[in-house]
């Protein structure tokens, strides 16, 4: 009876372990995209944003962004590229790259500076 008991608890434990094993580096992956997206959208915004209230573009802040600012009629258009790495184990990566764009319209107090 102890034997099955001691059988029953190491199972417990390895079944534990191995769920822990499978479920973090996904929370990980899933915790990285979430933040990397956050990031390119606040930098495409902040762009835009400068661009339309005052005609210049906004240098980058975060290396690892890539910014392209286009104005089109009144309209001025933000678009940031990153690239996460969701899991690295031993010298594979998991790579995804993002794409956010932002719009907003020029401002009509613009700056003139």
């Amino acid at each position: 009876m102890k034997s099955e008991r001691a059988t029953a608890m190491i199972e417990v434990i390895v079944l534990g372990f191995a769920t822990v094993l499978l479920v973090l580096p996904t929370l990980v992956a899933v915790a990285r995209l979430v933040d990397a997206s956050a990031m390119a959208g606040s930098q495409a915004r902040d762009a835009a944003m400068w661009m339309a209230r005052h005609g210049t573009e906004l240098v980058s802040q975060d290396q690892r962004i890539d910014i392209d600012t286009t104005v089109e009629g009144s309209i001025v258009r933000s678009t940031a590229h990153a690239r996460v790495t969701l899991l690295s184990v031993g010298g594979a990566k998991v790579e995804r790259f993002i794409e956010v764009s932002y719009e907003v319209p020029i401002s009509r107090y613009r700056s003139r500076r």
